[in-house]
């Protein structure tokens, strides 16, 4: 269904009754509606989810204590595992976290967009060099990041 027809129809939301234009609802990828879209609109969706979310904090919290408990060994030997094979990585985190602290090094706006310092995350293009940074917003990070690992394949 193109873009141009789901603008210009609407529906009513079945939680708050409201008639919205169709682009105020999800798609609904299982085909369960005749329509395309989920008949519960998006702004209800969220909250929901919020309050569900809230309502299962504490169902979730003892539900990870007890993955926790009963697979400590393993995700211990995963932590150990990383640290060993990522020890330059995050002795170069440690330190950019410590001169961060210590106010000798200040962030800057995103070298590829401009996007402003307070968003800012430090990129090492070499973990031997820790205090060599290059300033990135968290999108422009990943994007590094992923053109980096393609190379690296």
């Amino acid at each position: 269904m193109s873009v141009a027809l789901l603008e210009d129809r609407t529906k009513q939301c079945t939680k708050c009754k409201r008639i919205l234009p169709v682009a105020a609802f999800y798609v609904d990828h299982h085909g369960a509606s005749k329509d395309g879209v989920r008949g519960i609109c998006k702004e209800c969706m969220r909250s929901y989810g919020k309050k569900q979310r809230k309502l299962r904090r504490k169902e979730r919290r003892v539900r990870q204590a007890a993955y926790y408990k009963r697979h400590t060994e393993i995700i211990q030997l995963r932590a150990q595992n990383y640290r060993a094979a990522n020890l330059q990585r995050l002795e170069a985190y440690r330190t950019i976290t410590r001169t961060r602290q210590q106010g000798l090094l200040m962030p800057e706006p995103c070298a590829d967009c401009g996007l402003p310092a307070k968003y800012s995350q430090a990129h090492h293009e070499d973990y031997s060099r820790p205090l060599e940074v290059i300033w990135l917003c968290p999108s422009c990070h990943m994007t590094r990041h992923q053109k980096h690992n393609q190379v690296a394949i």
